[in-house]
């Protein structure tokens, strides 16, 4: 058993949380085997939160155990449950045989809704569990540990992958172990009898995190590929109806941090400083979000790449094109429809940062 587990067995109350899904069952696999339990075990309880009222999983967990030193009981998908209606006390005062596992499980539905759960609940959710005493234990994307996964899935299928490929498949997933493992199982189908996974194959078979989509976009705009820029626009924009949804929630607040982010790396470069090697005077300097310094470093060699082809002056520009394509989608300036607005915003940023001559602006 990791040490990780070893600590959170100290607590009755443990909250398991994070994008990294194949992180937490293992963890979660590590828990009820230290318990001495098995699915099917007297003393264990499995129950999703919004199936049941949380008095009931709560006093579940505090029934003494038959065949085991603790009674545990799994509640799965709690960001379902509203923690305002639950009372630190109820769970601090759960007996020293009580096991209280919570996890909070991957969510679908509207994005409203998702993201509702990703921010309010889950924070609600954490307050409440270190009140009460209990542990809560994170499972967040790591780029290095994911290519290391990779490889060794590779490996274990009877595979090799191009260190390209690697890297492709860790972007397209956000750095995401679960998500690039799921995905190797469908590249492995498409690449039958041949021993190789390529780059090529991964971009073909892949089905990118639509945060990839959006950040491919805004990197080609900024690296002057108009083309690969419009067609990462209409993956996201599904329809024209859906167009100032999507661009409100996604385009222009990712846009926004791209070119804060490139900003940085910019200044970064006029000290010959790079992201891992920075002054803490420098460092002082950026703001908290976001940050170059704590983005994963896939992320950070991109942005850098960017960032030595801009200029403060033409990165101002386009900081000035973003404000625009705000005002137009929202009626505050001329426009077109939405789709044209922000292909619009993709021609004019790319013809800034490529040092062509400039696009006409449209009045």
């Amino acid at each position: 058993m990791t040490a990780e587990a070893k600590k959170a067995l100290k607590h009755r109350l443990i909250f398991l949380h994070g994008e990294e899904e194949t992180l937490w069952r293992r963890m979660l696999d590590e828990l009820l085997q230290e318990a001495g339990l098995a699915k099917d075990d007297f003393d264990l309880q499995s129950i999703t939160s919004d199936s049941a009222p949380s008095t009931e999983w709560i006093s579940g967990a505090g029934i003494a155990p038959f065949l085991a030193q603790r009674r545990t009981v799994v509640v799965r998908n709690i960001l379902r449950t509203d923690p305002t209606n639950i009372k630190p006390q109820d769970l601090a005062s759960l007996p020293e045989s009580a096991l209280l596992i919570l996890v909070a499980d991957e969510e679908s539905g509207s994005e409203d809704k998702v993201n509702r759960m990703k921010t309010t609940v889950l924070k609600g959710w954490l307050k409440l569990v270190d009140k009460a005493g209990g542990i809560a234990l994170e499972f967040k994307p790591d780029a290095k540990r994911c290519r290391e996964a990779v490889i060794a899935e590779a490996k274990n299928l009877g595979k090799s992958v191009t260190p390209s490929a690697v890297d492709t498949l860790v972007e397209m997933t956000g750095g995401s172990q679960t998500r690039a493992i799921d995905e190797l199982h469908k590249l492995d189908i498409f690449a039958g009898s041949a021993d190789r996974i390529s780059d090529s194959d991964v971009r073909d078979v892949v089905v990118p995190s639509r945060e990839w989509n959006v950040f491919k976009m805004v990197e080609s705009t900024l690296d002057g590929n108009v083309p690969e820029a419009l067609r990462q626009l209409r993956i996201l924009v599904s329809s024209p109806a859906k167009a100032p949804d999507t661009a409100f929630r996604s385009i222009l607040p990712t846009v926004s941090t791209q070119l804060r982010l490139i900003w940085q790396g910019r200044l970064l470069i006029e000290r010959g400083l790079t992201p891992q090697r920075v002054s803490a005077e420098v460092a002082a300097m950026l703001p908290t979000r976001p940050n170059l310094i704590s983005e994963r470093d896939w992320r950070q060699n991109r942005i850098m790449a960017t960032a030595r082809k801009a200029t403060f002056e033409k990165l101002a520009a386009c900081f000035q094109i973003l404000s625009d394509t705000d005002s137009r989608l929202k009626g505050q300036l001329p426009s077109f429809d939405p789709i044209e607005t922000l292909e619009l915003m993709v021609l004019e940023m790319s013809g800034t940062l490529a040092a062509k001559p400039s696009v006409r602006r449209a009045p």
